[in-house]
């Protein structure tokens, strides 16, 4: 299973005056983040990837706390994201023979405009794929390749 989500919700760019990739979650973004890991903590998740925003770590924290899988930061998933860098990150974590992919869940955390690019990569990319709310979660069965949406 992959678990694709949109980082929850943030402070408003306009009210922060620090770096954006340093704002952090809202209440209501750290209520998302709670709910998030409590869907997911009993998903068998292996691996946690994050974009490097702090918005994004904070999403995923409390899973890793409850699931003890360490969050691995990587650079190409941030709202600069590259397609080639993109494709790079799905080859190597998300294309799994068929028995890898029944023992495992990844989750990814990234950005509104990143999460549409990774399900075209992955070749699931349609109209009912757009919707990305903040602390939203595309749940997808890569062996069955069905997809669902969920929002916290």
């Amino acid at each position: 299973m992959l678990y694709l989500l949109r980082h929850a919700k943030a402070g408003e760019r306009l009210d922060d005056t620090g770096a954006d990739r340093d704002r952090p979650l809202s209440k209501k973004g750290l209520e998302q983040a709670q709910a998030i890991a409590q869907y997911l903590s009993n998903k068998e998740v292996v691996t946690i990837l994050s974009s490097p925003f702090q918005r994004c770590i904070e999403t995923v924290q409390p899973l890793s706390i409850l699931s003890e899988v360490e969050i691995i930061k990587d650079p190409v998933l941030g709202e600069d994201a590259s397609i080639e860098g993109l494709r790079g990150i799905i080859s190597r974590y998300v294309s799994k023979t068929t028995s890898e992919i029944a023992r495992s869940s990844i989750v990814i955390c990234t950005h509104g405009n990143v999460v549409p690019a990774i399900i075209e990569i992955i070749g699931l990319y349609s109209n009912d794929t757009i919707r990305c709310a903040k602390g939203s979660l595309y749940e997808i069965d890569l062996s069955t390749r069905k997809i669902s949406y969920l929002e916290f």
